[in-house]
């Protein structure tokens, strides 16, 4: 099983669902297409449906460990990312985490949880257009 970034709609930046954990290969796999779109240099936003995909263990921290790493280049290239959670349940529990995760402000860049595909192309389509600060 292969895992695919779609970036047809580029620069909305389609996560799909994803219900197993990605093996490692599949996890540097996504990275190195992260990778890919900050090489690029252009703006977008990731729109993740229900949520990033899970990862393994060893994939959870190659991720963290990018993630650290491209910080600054995420913060200037990726204009957002939203959450994409149609069920309310599910949605409640992740405006929770994404809370906390952005209490600290080290978060690069925006990032929200929303249930409708429609609420997720407008709140990207408002991120892409504010002007880079």
């Amino acid at each position: 099983m292969t895992y695919t970034i779609d970036v047809s709609a580029f620069p909305l930046v389609w996560l799909p669902a994803q219900y197993q954990p990605l093996d490692e290969d599949q996890s540097q796999a996504f990275i190195a297409g992260l990778g890919a779109l900050l090489d690029a240099g252009r703006r977008y936003v990731l729109i993740a449906e229900n949520g990033p995909p899970p990862m393994s263990e060893a994939g959870s921290q190659a991720f963290s460990r990018w993630f650290r790493r491209e910080r600054d280049r995420l913060r200037q290239v990726c204009a957002g990312m939203v959450m994409l959670i149609a069920d309310p349940q599910a949605r409640a529990v992740a405006e929770g985490q994404v809370a906390a995760m952005l209490r600290g402000g080290a978060w690069p860049y925006p990032m929200v949880v929303l249930g409708t595909r429609q609420d997720a192309e407008d709140w990207a389509a408002g991120q892409l257009a504010l002007v880079q600060g």
